[in-house]
């Protein structure tokens, strides 16, 4: 077809780009609703429709709707980094595989079990218990230091 106004050709979609248009739309967005009645519409075998649909007609489908959803993802994006800086764990974990690349692997590289939590709280406990016996008595670790070395003798 010729437009007379700006003498370029404009070709009309094809029954099969139509019909990869139609299967990129979400299914609740469709017209018509139903494969039976897009074969209808564009003069099709509804057989015809099912057989364009190999591999490779297929993987332009989602091509084309990767390309489509691209539009989106900057303001998704900002909705995670909102939602993990306001404390959300799965938000943040989401932005941190999506964003810095992390696997669960490099977050935990080792199971941890019960006791290597209370194995921690116990150490952190005695660290904050000597700070204080120091803090308290700043002499006390002089003395023990001492009475440990006169004991050598």
């Amino acid at each position: 077809m010729l437009n007379q106004t700006n003498n370029i050709n404009i070709h009309p979609i094809t029954q099969k780009e139509h019909f990869k248009l139609w299967l990129a739309t979400p299914s609740t967005e469709r017209i018509p609703s139903t494969q039976q009645e897009l074969a209808i519409q564009l003069g099709v075998h509804p057989v015809t429709l099912s057989k364009w649909k190999d591999k490779q007609f297929m993987d332009s489908v989602v091509e084309l709707v990767h390309n489509h959803m691209r539009q989106y993802t900057v303001d998704v994006v900002h909705s995670i980094v909102l939602h993990a800086k306001a404390g959300s764990y799965q938000h943040a974990r989401l932005f941190l595989e999506y964003i810095e690349s992390w696997s669960k692997e490099q977050i935990h590289t080792e199971p941890i079990t019960l006791e290597d939590l209370i194995d921690d709280a116990k150490r952190e406990e005695i660290s904050r218990q000597q700070q204080v016996t120091n803090k308290e008595n700043p002499h006390s670790q002089n003395i023990k230091n001492k009475s440990s070395s006169d004991g050598e003798n």
